[in-house]
C-alpha cells in the first residue's frame, strides 16, 4: 500500500480518539524521503479530555499497531517551539549569538 493510504488510515485512528482536538499530517522528512510520515497531534486541554497524555498515546499505539506495514511512533513533547533541525531525536535545538558573523 502507498505511503500516503497508510498515512491517512493513521491520521482517521487519531482522529476518531475522543481526547484529540487537531492532527496534522505530513509526509516525507525534510523533502527528501516519502516514506516517513508525521503526525502533531493537539490533545483537548485537560479539563476537556478523560485521560493524561501517556494515556491516550497508549491507545494511540494499540489502535495503530493493527495496521500492516505501519510502525508508529508516539511521544510527549512539549509544545515550546524555539528552533531547530529535523531529526529522530526527541529534542533538537540550535543556539546562536547575535554577534557572531559568518
Amino acid at each position: 500500500m502507498p505511503c500516503c493510504a497508510l498515512q491517512t488510515q493513521v491520521s482517521k485512528i487519531v482522529q476518531q480518539d475522543p481526547d484529540v482536538a487537531v492532527v496534522t499530517s505530513t509526509i516525507g522528512a525534510g523533502g527528501v524521503t516519502v516514506n516517513q510520515g508525521r503526525l502533531f497531534i493537539t490533545l483537548k486541554d485537560f479539563g476537556q479530555r478523560r485521560a493524561t497524555g501517556d494515556q491516550v498515546l497508549q491507545r494511540l499505539r494499540k489502535a495503530t499497531a493493527k495496521i500492516v506495514d505501519v510502525r508508529a511512533y508516539f511521544q510527549v513533547v512539549q509544545n515550546i517551539n524555539i528552533g531547530g533541525r529535523l531529526s529522530r531525536a526527541s529534542i533538537s535545538t540550535r543556539c546562536g549569538d547575535r554577534t557572531w558573523r559568518s
